[in-house]
């Protein structure tokens, strides 16, 4: 026996909450942030930006990363996830005048960029990123990302 509908049904559109990290807001943040406090010279390669982005969603990323930096991690144990929403956002940041490319290859602040970062490394958001990058800064080398992503013994 098939059942029947009888009464009438409607569909409405809701709004669906995203994610904090899938929002383009809390990415360029993130960018300024890594661009600020987790790079030499205000700059850093996409794939820099990725590793740390990833490195940034999670305690267990962080300490995994910390791990690897310290010597304590093979390549394999740290598995990076190379985000489309990342990319997004900077294309976002490059859009509105924060960031740029310098020779094509790495992304750099602009004078706008710069003082952004300053008001949201003054705020009290994203304290425990910020506690972070200051404790890799020196150790996210450009050439460390590399043999990461080559999976390159230290």
């Amino acid at each position: 026996m098939a059942l029947k509908v009888t009464s009438a049904f409607t569909f409405r559109r809701r709004p669906s909450a995203i994610p904090a990290d899938l929002r383009p807001h809390w990415r360029i943040a993130v960018i300024l942030l890594i661009l600020s406090k987790g790079s030499r010279g205000q700059q850093a390669s996409l794939k820099k930006l990725h590793v740390l982005n990833w490195a940034m969603k999670s305690e267990q990323a962080r300490a995994r990363f910390r791990d690897y930096c310290a010597g304590l991690a093979r390549p394999d144990d740290v598995i990076i996830r190379f985000e489309p929403s990342l990319d997004r956002a900077v294309g976002f940041a490059v859009a509105e005048g924060l960031v740029q490319f310098e020779d094509g290859r790495k992304l750099s602040m602009t004078d706008r960029g710069r003082r952004l970062a300053a008001e949201v490394d003054k705020s009290d958001v994203l304290q425990p990123e910020k506690l972070f990058l200051d404790e890799v800064r020196t150790k996210a080398t450009e050439a460390r990302i590399e043999s990461l992503l080559n999976w390159e013994p230290q």
